[in-house]
C-alpha cells in the first residue's frame, strides 16, 4: 500500500545517475525550481532510499553498472511499497528498442540526452501532477461518498456537504492551478526554442490540454460564484487593444494548427482607452473564440468590434460596444439554439462528445454579459456556421489621445496590392489600408499578383504589396522571389507578407525569397500601419497603450521604504516572485516557509505587515493569524528547540496587519479569512498595483533605513562571468539548460574539464584494450554532458563513436577517435581558459585570520544537516560558507569541501567537515542533536 504524501508544497524527487556531471546539472535545475532533490549515483541503493524516503518521482538513467536502470525500475515494480512511484528514464540511449525495454520495465515516460531544460521541467510537473490529482481525486471522491450518505439523514447534514463542496472546489483550485500554471507558462517556453518535429508535437498537445483543463477550472469555479451571487466585476482603466491581442496570442495556435483564417475587425470609430473589467471581457471573447475554432474544421473564424450608434447620447463618458465572433463551422440547429445558455448544455450532446468541454462556459458569458449592461445573442445556419454576438457597456477614458492612423502628406494616396485567396482577409485588410488613404487593389493568387505589378503604368506603380503565403498555384514565397529576382520591374516593392503561419522555417524561407518584413495574423491595425510606415522608412510614434507609470516611484510608496514584511509562503516560485515585488517597491522581506516558522520569527523579530497564505504545510495561514491574534507560538518548534507547550510570544504582533495572499478563488473566501483575523485578502495571482495598493494602505508612513536587495546582488553576480564566445561550445545553447544562470554554467563547463581532462587517453587505452563494453560507457558518459552544456561538436561526434562501438565497426574508429580528440581538445581548450580566468579574479592571499564563528557556525551546521539527509546542497549557501573562510586559514578546506560536494561524496564531504567543527570547537555532527 502506498504511503500518502503528507507535505504537498514540496515534491520530491529522487535521480539516480552514475555520472556526478549528469547529477550535479540535472538535480541544478530541478533544485532552482523549488524541488526537493535527492541525488543517487549507484543503482544497487535504490530500492533501499526508495523505501525509506518514498520519492514523488524517480529518474532513471539506464547505463549504469550492475544492476543497469531496466533491472533497477524492475525491483521497484515489483515491490508493493514502490511500485506506484513513477520511473521516468532519461538516457542517451535513443533507439526504439531502447525505449521499449524502459516502458516493459515500468517506466511512464522517455527523456533522451541531452535534454531540454524546460522540456524535462515540463514533463516532471506533468507526472506529479497526474500523481497529485490521483491521490486528490481518491480523498475527494470518498469524501463526497460519505457526503451523499449523509444528505440522506438530515437537512443539518446537508448543509455540512455543501460546506464539503465548497473546500473540495477550492483544495482543488489550489492543488491544481499552481502546477498547472508552471506546465502552461514552461510549454510555452519550451516552444520558441528549437525543437524536433517530434518535441514541438508533444509540447504543443501537452499546452493544448493544459488550456482546456485550464477552462474546466476556471468554469466550474465561476459557476459557484454565479450561484452564489459574488462574482464580482472591476472597474479599471485598460486598453481594448491589448485585450485584442492577449485573445490572438492564446487562440492563434490552435486556429494555425486547423489551418483556420483567424481574423480580426475593427471599426474606425471604436474608441480603444475604456474603462471597465477587461479580464472579464477577455474571458468572453477567449470562450466564444475558442468554440468557434472548435466546431470549425475549415475556412476562417472573424473576431469584430464595432460602436453601437443607437446607445444613449447624453452620456459622453459612456460606450457601448458590440463584439461578434463569426465562423464557418458545423453551426447549430434550431432545437438546440433555444438550449445553448442553459447550465450543462453542449450543441455536440452526443454519447461520443468529439468535441468536450464543461457546458458551463455560455452560461458564464451570458452572465458576465448582463453584468457589463449587455446582452449576448447567436444566430446559426446548421453545415455553415455561427455567430455570436454581445454587448458590453464600457466608461471612456478622459484626456486620452486615440492613436492617429494617419500617414504622412507624401504617403497618402499610396498604391497597395494585396494578394490573399482568402475573401474575409482580403477585405478586411483593404477596409484597413483604404483607412489610412492607401489605394487598394486586391488579387487571390500570386500569379495575378505579379501580372497586376507588370501591368501598371510606370507613373503609377505600386509601392507596398500585402503578400499572403498560402495561395493556389503560386504562394507567396514563390511569387515574392519572381518580382525580387526575375522581374521586368523598374521600381521594386516593399514586399509584406501576412500570413497565419509563424513557425520559423516559414519566416526563414520567406527572407531567402526577398520578403522585407512579415507578420503573423490575426493583424490589428496599429501594428499594421507601424510595420508599412517603418517598412517604407517613416518615423513612428509611439504604440497606443496606456501610458505606464513606475509604480514604485510613488509618493505614497515612497513614504513606507524601509519596512519590515514577513512573506509566510511554502511555494519557492511564489515566494521569489513575491519577494523580488515587495523589493523592488525599497521594502525589507522575510521569508517564513508556514505558519510555523512564521511564529518562529516573530518571537524576536518585529514587522510592520504579514502576507499570510492559506494552504501551508505543518500550520496554515488560518490557524497561524488565529494563534497570532492571541498571542501565543506555535507547538513543537523543532527551530529554536523550544518545548512543545504554547507559549506567549514575547513580542506583541497581535496588532500587525495580516493581509490574506492566496490562490483560493471561491465565493465568501474573503469573508472566511477577515473573520479569521486578517484585515485585507488579495487573491493570486498577485498584480503589483495591488499589492502595492494594499501595502500603502495597512503600513504607517516613516523614517526607516533602505535595504539592498538580493535581487541586484544576484544581477551583479550574474552579469559579465562568461565571455560571448567560446570555441567548441555554444554558449547560448548551454545557458538555456541551466535556466541563464552565467554562474552556473561557468561553474558546470570548468567540472566538466576536469572530470573528462584525460578522456581522450582513457579512449585510446580502451580501443588498444578491445574494452568495447566500457568505451561505450565512457562515450555515453560524455555526450549526455557535452549536448547539456552546449559542446554541440563533441556531442555529435560522441554519438557517432557510440553507435560505431555498438556496431563494433572497428574499420571506423581510427577515423572516429581522430575527430573525437580534435573535438574534445577544442572544449578542453576553452574550459581551461574559462578556469583561468576564474583563478586570477580568485586570487587571494593566505591568512591565518579567524572566521566570524557567530556568522560562520549556523552555515555550517546547515550543511552538515543536508549532507547528513542526502539533500542537494544549495549554490547560495555554498557561496555564504566561501565568503566568511575564504580569507581564513580554513580557506583551502572550503575548496575541498566543495570538489567533494560537487562529485556527490557526501561522506568524504562530513568527515572533512567533522574535522573543520572541531579545530573550531564547534560540533557538527548531526547525530548528537537527533535527541
Amino acid at each position: 500500500m502506498s504511503r500518502p504524501q503528507t507535505d504537498k508544497s514540496e515534491s520530491s524527487i529522487l535521480i539516480v545517475d552514475d555520472n556526478p556531471a549528469n547529477l550535479r546539472l540535472l538535480a541544478g535545475v530541478l533544485k532552482s525550481r523549488g524541488y526537493r532533490v535527492r541525488p543517487l549515483r549507484d543503482g544497487r541503493m535504490v530500492l533501499s532510499s526508495a523505501l525509506s524516503l518514498y520519492p514523488d518521482l524517480i529518474l532513471l538513467d539506464i547505463l549504469m553498472p550492475e544492476p543497469d536502470g531496466y533491472e533497477v525500475c524492475r525491483q521497484l515494480k515489483s515491490n508493493e511499497k514502490t511500485r506506484d512511484i513513477p520511473v521516468v528514464f532519461i538516457s542517451a540511449l535513443n533507439e526504439v528498442v531502447d525505449k521499449i525495454k524502459a516502458f516493459s520495465a515500468g517506466g511512464v515516460d522517455y527523456i533522451t540526452k541531452p535534454f531540454q531544460t524546460e522540456e524535462v521541467l515540463a514533463r516532471v510537473e506533468t507526472h506529479l501532477t497526474l500523481r497529485r490529482m490521483q491521490k486528490n481525486l481518491e480523498e475527494k471522491n470518498s469524501c463526497l461518498q460519505e457526503t451523499q450518505r449523509a444528505l440522506e439523514k438530515a437537512k443539518e447534514e446537508a448543509e455540512q456537504a455543501n460546506r464539503v463542496k465548497a473546500e473540495f472546489l477550492a483544495n482543488m483550485s489550489h492543488e491544481i492551478r499552481t502546477p498547472l500554471n508552471a506546465v502552461i507558462g514552461l510549454s510555452h517556453l519550451a516552444l520558441q526554442t528549437r525543437l524536433t518535429s517530434r518535441q514541438y508535437d508533444y509540447l504543443t498537445k501537452i499546452q493544448s490540454s493544459s488550456y482546456i483543463l485550464l477552462g474546466i477550472i476556471n468554469d466550474v469555479l465561476d459557476f459557484s460564484k454565479i450561484e452564489a451571487g459574488k462574482l464580482d466585476m472591476e472597474d479599471v482603466r485598460f486598453n481594448l487593444e491589448d485585450v485584442v491581442e492577449n485573445l490572438s496570442n492564446l487562440v492563434s495556435l490552435r486556429a494555425e494548427e486547423k489551418g483556420l483564417e483567424l481574423l480580426f475587425k475593427t471599426a474606425e470609430d471604436v474608441p480603444f482607452f475604456l474603462i471597465g473589467d477587461p479580464m472579464r471581457l477577455g474571458q468572453i471573447l477567449i470562450n466564444l473564440t475558442d468554440n468557434a475554432i472548435k466546431f470549425t474544421e475549415h475556412g476562417e473564424v472573424i473576431v469584430k468590434t464595432e460602436k453601437v450608434a443607437e446607445f444613449a447620447a447624453d452620456a459622453p463618458d459612456k460606450v457601448m460596444l458590440r463584439f461578434s465572433v463569426r465562423d464557418t463551422g458545423i453551426g447549430i440547429t434550431e432545437e438546440n439554439l433555444g438550449k445553448l445558455f442553459r447550465s450543462f448544455t453542449q450543441a455536440d450532446g452526443s454519447i461520443t462528445r468529439k468535441y468536450g468541454g464543461t457546458g458551463l462556459g455560455l452560461v458564464i458569458c451570458k452572465h458576465i454579459a448582463e453584468m457589463m449592461g449587455g446582452e449576448i445573442s447567436v444566430s446559426s445556419i446548421p453545415g455553415k456556421g455561427s455567430t455570436f454576438s454581445f454587448t458590453a457597456i464600457f466608461g471612456v477614458q478622459p484626456a486620452q489621445r486615440e492613436k492617429d492612423l494617419m500617414p504622412k502628406t507624401d504617403l497618402r494616396g499610396l498604391r497597395v496590392l494585396v494578394a490573399d485567396d482568402n475573401i474575409a482577409s482580403c477585405r478586411i485588410l483593404k477596409e484597413s489600408l483604404e483607412s489610412f488613404t492607401f489605394r487598394v487593389t486586391t488579387v487571390a493568387s500570386g500569379e495575378k499578383a505579379i501580372l497586376e505589378l507588370e501591368n501598371a503604368p510606370e507613373s503609377d506603380p505600386f509601392e507596398l504589396v500585402l503578400m499572403d503565403w498560402k495561395m493556389p498555384g503560386m504562394d507567396g514565397i514563390e511569387a515574392t522571389k519572381k518580382i525580387k529576382k526575375n522581374s521586368p520591374l523598374s521600381r521594386l516593392p516593399f514586399i509584406l507578407m501576412v500570413t497565419a503561419y509563424g513557425r520559423e522555417e516559414v519566416i526563414q524561407k520567406a527572407k531567402s525569397a526577398g520578403v522585407d518584413a512579415f507578420l503573423i495574423k490575426p493583424v490589428n491595425p496599429s501594428v499594421l500601419f507601424d510595420t508599412i510606415m517603418e517598412g517604407l522608412g517613416q518615423n513612428v510614434s509611439s504604440p497606443a497603450r496606456m501610458p505606464v507609470t513606475d509604480v514604485t516611484e510613488s509618493e505614497e510608496l515612497k513614504a513606507i521604504r524601509g519596512a519590515s514584511v514577513l512573506l509566510v509562503e511554502d511555494n519557492k516560485i511564489n515566494q521569489q516572485v513575491a519577494a523580488e515585488l515587495l523589493e523592488s517597491a525599497g521594502l525589507r522581506v522575510t521569508i517564513a516557509g508556514n505558519g510555523k516558522e512564521a511564529l518562529e520569527f516573530l518571537e524576536d523579530h518585529k514587522f510592520d505587515l504579514i502576507l499570510m497564505d492559506i494552504q501551508m504545510p505543518e500550520m496554515d495561514g488560518v490557524e497561524a493569524t488565529r494563534r497570532i491574534r492571541e498571542g501565543v507560538r506555535g507547538q513543537g518548534s523543532e527551530v529554536r528547540g523550544g518545548s512543545s507547550d504554547p507559549s506567549p510570544l514575547t513580542s506583541d504582533p497581535s496588532s500587525v496587519p495580516i493581509i490574506a495572499m492566496t490562490a483560493h478563488a471561491l465565493s465568501g473566501d474573503r469573508e472566511r479569512f477577515l473573520e479569521s483575523g486578517m484585515d485585507d485578502h488579495l487573491p493570486k495571482p498577485i498584480k503589483p498595483e495591488k499589492l502595492f495598493a494594499t501595502l500603502i494602505k495597512w503600513i504607517k508612513p516613516g523614517l526607516r533605513d533602505m535595504p539592498a536587495t538580493s535581487r541586484q546582488t544576484a544581477e551583479s553576480e550574474n552579469k559579465g562571468d562568461l565571455p560571448e564566445y567560446l570555441p567548441g561550445i555554444n554558449i547560448q545553447a548551454a545557458l538555456e539548460n541551466v535556466a541563464g544562470n552565467k554562474s552556473r554554467l561557468r561553474k558546470l563547463l570548468i567540472q566538466f574539464g576536469e572530470q573528462f581532462a584525460n578522456v581522450t587517453e582513457e579512449m585510446q587505452g580502451i580501443l588498444d584494450r578491445g574494452d568495447i563494453e566500457a568505451g561505450q560507457r565512457l562515450v555515453h558518459n560524455l555526450k549526455g554532458v557535452a549536448g547539456n552544456l552546449g559542446a554541440t561538436e563533441l556531442y555529435y561526434v560522441s554519438e557517432q563513436f557510440e553507435q560505431a562501438l555498438k556496431c563494433c565497426a572497428s574499420d571506423n574508429f581510427k577515423g572516429l577517435m581522430e575527430n573525437f580528440e580534435s573535438s574534445a581538445c577544442q572544449v578542453f581548450e576553452s574550459v581551461a581558459l574559462l578556469k583561468k580566468a576564474k583563478s586570477d579574479e580568485q586570487i587571494i592571499p593566505e591568512s591565518d585570520a579567524e572566521p566570524d564563528m557567530e556568522k560562520v557556525s549556523p552555515l555550517l551546521f546547515k550543511l552538515a544537516v543536508l549532507l547528513q539527509d542526502n539533500e542537494l546542497a544549495e549554490e547560495q549557501l555554498l557561496n555564504e560558507i566561501r565568503n566568511c573562510l575564504e580569507q581564513s586559514r580554513y580557506r583551502r578546506d572550503v575548496i575541498q569541501l566543495e570538489t567533494y560536494i560537487e562529485s556527490f561524496d557526501y561522506e568524504g564531504a562530513l568527515s572533512l567537515l567533522s574535522d573543520m567543527g572541531k579545530a573550531m570547537n564547534l560540533s557538527l555532527s548531526v547525530g548528537e542533536n537527533d535527541e
